[in-house]
């Protein structure tokens, strides 16, 4: 009788861990990704044409085979980062690349805004010291000082 109610006490509990890991997944579901724009509809980049002001892009989430639509911009087109911060070079932002996701307000023939996401990928100033050794100017120092 003991053995009984023992294994029905575990079973139970068992139960109940279960089903706290399943709603821990659904609230990590709920919270809004960083790298989609915080506004306009989420579009994928596919061609910039800056000195036309224009850009193909696709729905974000589209499937092979979609006709990308061409979004014109305009002088008072505002480009928007994603702090909410101005942009102030558009279309020939590096942001503004292909397979970029950004939020566009507005019409495809006369785009408001544009807003960037967060970028994925590296910390600032990661690529700024690529190809360099910054230890080189201290060993040179230290081989004239042995000399003498």
């Amino acid at each position: 009788m003991l053995r009984k109610l023992l294994v029905v006490m575990v079973l139970i509990e068992a139960a109940g861990l279960l089903s706290a890991q399943s709603k821990d997944k659904d609230t990590k579901k709920d919270k809004p990704d960083k790298y989609t724009p915080k506004k306009g509809t989420p579009v994928r980049v596919v061609k910039v044409e800056a000195k036309k002001l224009l850009f193909t892009a696709v729905p974000k989430d589209a499937k092979p085979g979609i006709k990308p639509t061409e979004y014109q911009c305009t002088k008072e087109t505002k480009f928007i980062g994603p702090q909410g911060g101005a942009a102030k070079l558009g279309l020939k932002d590096k942001r503004m690349r292909e397979g970029a996701i950004v939020g566009v307000v507005g019409e495809p023939k006369a785009v408001k805004e544009v807003h960037f996401p967060y970028q994925r990928g590296g910390a600032k100033g990661k690529d700024k010291d690529k190809g360099k050794d910054k230890d080189k100017g201290k060993d040179k120092d230290k081989d004239k000082d042995k000399d003498k």
